[in-house]
C-alpha cells in the first residue's frame, strides 16, 4: 500500500508490517558467516601467500638499505686494504653467516670485513668529485657546469660497471646477487679513482702509475669477489632450501645431483649388504664414541636413552679421502671401491 502520509507534526507513523520469514534468519546467517568466513581464510591464504611470495623476491634482489651502513673506524680501515691492497689478504674471502628467524643471514660489515658496504663508496664518490673539482680549479678549468658534468660521467660510470657486473653474473648461471651488494661492489672503483685523482694534484705524472695500479688492484678484488658470489653464496642459497624443506615438509630430494645413476644403484646395492652381514663381521665397527671417525652403533644413544629407536647405522668420513678410507669397513671387499 502507498504510504501517503509523509511527515505530519505531531503524528506518529505506524510501525511498517514486513512479511513474515517461516525460516527466519537461519539460512541468511549461516550463509553470510560461511561466506564471511571462507572469502576471509581464502583472503587471507591469497594474501599471505603472496606477501610471502613478494617479500622472498624482493630480498632475493634488494637488502635492508640500513644493513649497509653498519659501519666503524676499524671495518673502514680494514676494507680500503683489502680494495687498495687485494694481494695482501691473508684471510678468507667468503662471508660470516648467522641463523635469524630460521634462516641463514649474512652478517653486516661492522662484523664482516668481507661484506659489502655502501658507506664507502658513497664518501669516496663524492670525495672523487671534490678532488676532481680542486684539480681543475689547479688548471684553471672549473666552473659550475663542469662539475655538474664530473658528478654526471661519475653516476653514468657507476651504472655501467653496475651493469657490467649483473650480466657477467647473469651470463655465468647466477642473476641472484642483490641488486645493492652489486652497487656496492661497483663503487668500490671510486676509492682507486680518489687516489689517482690525489696523486695527480701532488705529482701530475704520478697519476700515470697509480691509475693502472688502482685498476688492477680493483681487478683482482672484483674476481675474488665474484668468484665468491658464484659459488659460495650459491652454496648458501642452496642450504637455505634445504632447511626450507626440512621444517616444512620434513625431506626433500635432491635432483641433477651429476652422480651416475648405475653408480647409486651400486652404492645402496653394496650398503645393503653390509647390513646383511653376520653380526660377529661387523663387531669390529660398532662403537659408542661419536668422535670414531667410522663407526657402526643402534638407535641414537643406547647408553642414556630410556627409548631406544632402534636402526643399524654405519657413519663414516669421506674428506679428506686419502686421510680416512683406511677406516672404512673392509667387507664387503668391494665397498671401499664403490
Amino acid at each position: 500500500m502507498y504510504d501517503n502520509l509523509g511527515a505530519q507534526p505531531g503524528v506518529q507513523r505506524p510501525p511498517p508490517n514486513p512479511q513474515p520469514n517461516p525460516f527466519g534468519d537461519a539460512f541468511v546467517g549461516a550463509g553470510s558467516g560461511l561466506i564471511r568466513g571462507g572469502l576471509g581464510a581464502y583472503g587471507e591464504r591469497i594474501l599471505g601467500s603472496s606477501s610471502e611470495y613478494v617479500q622472498s623476491n624482493i630480498s632475493r634482489y634488494f637488502s635492508d638499505p640500513q644493513y649497509y651502513f653498519q659501519v666503524n673506524d676499524q671495518y673502514v680501515r680494514n676494507k680500503l686494504k683489502v680494495v687498495l691492497f687485494p694481494f695482501l689478504h691473508r684471510g678468507h674471502w667468503t662471508r660470516i653467516t648467522e641463523p635469524v628467524g630460521g634462516r641463514l643471514s649474512y652478517k653486516p660489515p661492522i662484523y664482516d670485513i668481507n661484506a659489502p658496504d655502501l658507506y664507502i663508496p658513497l664518501m669516496a664518490f663524492g670525495t672523487y668529485v671534490v678532488l676532481a673539482g680542486f684539480s681543475l680549479g689547479l688548471q684553471g678549468k672549473f666552473s659550475p657546469e663542469a662539475l655538474n658534468w664530473l658528478f654526471i660521467k661519475g653516476l653514468v660510470g657507476w651504472f655501467l660497471q653496475v651493469t657490467l657486473l649483473k650480466m657477467s653474473l647473469f651470463s655465468l648461471g647466477s642473476g641472484e646477487a642483490p641488486l645493492l651488494d652489486i652497487v656496492a661492489y661497483a663503487g668500490y672503483s671510486f676509492t682507486g679513482m680518489c687516489l689517482a685523482v690525489l696523486g695527480r694534484i701532488v705529482w701530475s705524472y704520478s697519476y700515470y702509475f697509480l691509475m693502472p695500479w688502482t685498476c688492477l688492484c680493483m681487478g683482482i678484488y672484483l674476481v675474488k669477489t665474484m668468484k665468491r658470489v658464484l659459488f659460495a653464496e650459491n652454496q648458501t642459497e642452496l642450504v637455505q632450501q634445504i632447511v626450507k624443506a626440512s621444517q616444512e615438509f620434513g625431506f626433500f630430494q635432491l635432483i641433477n645431483h651429476g652422480v651416475p645413476e648405475g653408480l647409486v644403484q651400486d652404492v645402496m646395492r653394496v650398503a645393503k649388504e653390509l647390513f646383511e652381514l653376520p653380526a660377529d663381521d661387523n663387531a669390529s665397527l660398532y662403537s659408542e664414541d661419536p668422535k670414531k671417525s667410522c663407526r657402526l652403533y643402534m638407535s641414537i644413544d643406547c647408553v642414556h636413552e630410556k627409548v631406544l629407536f632402534w636402526r643399524d647405522t654405519l657413519r663414516f668420513h669421506c674428506h679428506p679421502l686419502d686421510d680416512y678410507v683406511e677406516d672404512w669397513p673392509r667387507n664387503p671387499a668391494r665397498y671401499r671401491s664403490v
